[in-house]
């Protein structure tokens, strides 16, 4: 789930059109300096959809000029939902287990919430999963 994705960027009157090759959504940042971030939340969006669909996630797809790879928290995050999936486990259950209330879980699984990753963590630990982090050089 650390694939990097490539997105195509173009230039267009007033700003700048993203989108990432064979998936659904675009989005638009009007100045370059906004790009990289645009470009993120796009596809961090185009996961949330695919598993709130429960499609299979997207896979990286060849085209594009910007290099972009979701951050750890974001990658924890849908690795908790795609877990809570696979268990079968509702939200209310997930909250009753790590003695937490439901609003608790539902902005731990938000991927715009900056939950501390200790959280999310404790979380996949409860569904006996772990968090397992790398680092390598940058694309």
């Amino acid at each position: 789930m650390n694939e990097v994705f490539h997105a195509t960027v173009t230039r267009e009157d007033g700003g700048f059109t993203i989108t990432f090759g064979g998936l659904n959504g675009v989005s638009f940042a009007e100045s370059e300096a906004d790009v990289p971030q645009r470009a993120h939340d796009l596809l961090a969006s185009i996961f949330a959809m695919h598993i709130g669909e429960d499609d299979d996630l997207p896979r990286p797809s060849g085209g594009g000029d910007l290099p972009v790879r979701l951050d750890a928290l974001t990658v924890a995050k849908i690795g908790l939902r795609l877990a809570m999936r696979e268990e079968g486990t509702s939200g209310r259950a997930l909250a009753a287990r790590l003695g937490i209330a439901e609003t608790a879980l539902r902005r731990l699984l938000d991927l715009d919430h900056q939950s501390h990753i200790r959280q999310v963590e404790a979380a996949l630990a409860a569904l006996g999963r772990t968090l397992v982090a790398d680092v390598s050089e940058a694309a």
